[in-house]
């Protein structure tokens, strides 16, 4: 039989998301979660359910005021049960960031990058030859010593981090 590709979107504390509009990319079938954050793209040729990465590269979710921080690949378990896609997420706000020295002053144009912190140890791919987060937001700090991050998402699971402003991305 053809795959179907289903699943559930879910917040931060595993709670069902609702009205997130689900998008394969190059296919048309789309879908909007239901009350329980549950999705049903349907059967999908092509679709190789063997490769989860492929899968999660393609799947898009879209809800205002929403960031998806993790796509995890359906697939079967320790116990051969199938499990579906799951999309976690958070409400978006704008984080500020200050910076300052040690004797309180404003730091003006230090390098500031935050990114969703995982239990796991970050994977080699999703870090650059320096280290640095691939699915970081990088930031400024202004004159008053403030990075500000426009959509970020809401909650206490960022790492923040700081460079010395002679330090180049």
């Amino acid at each position: 039989p053809t795959p179907a590709l289903i699943g559930i979107v879910v917040d931060i504390t595993g709670v069902g998301v609702a009205g997130a509009r689900i998008t394969l990319e190059g296919a048309t079938a789309t879908d909007a979660t239901d009350a329980d954050g549950r999705f049903d793209l349907g059967p999908w040729p092509g679709l190789d359910l063997h490769l989860p990465d492929s899968i999660e590269a393609k799947v898009h979710c879209a809800l205002a005021g929403f960031t998806v921080l993790d796509v995890e690949c359906p697939g079967y378990d320790a116990d051969d049960v199938w499990q579906p896609m799951r999309i976690v997420g958070a409400p978006t706000g704008t984080l500020e960031v200050r910076v300052l020295s040690a004797d309180g002053a404003p730091l003006t144009g230090e390098f500031v990058q935050i990114h969703v912190a995982h239990e796991e140890p970050w994977r080699a791919s999703e870090r650059d030859a320096l280290g640095f987060s691939l699915r970081a937001q990088r930031a400024t700090t202004g004159e008053d010593g403030v990075a500000r991050f426009a959509g970020a998402p809401a909650g206490p699971f960022l790492d923040v981090e700081t460079f010395d402003a002679r330090f180049n991305w």
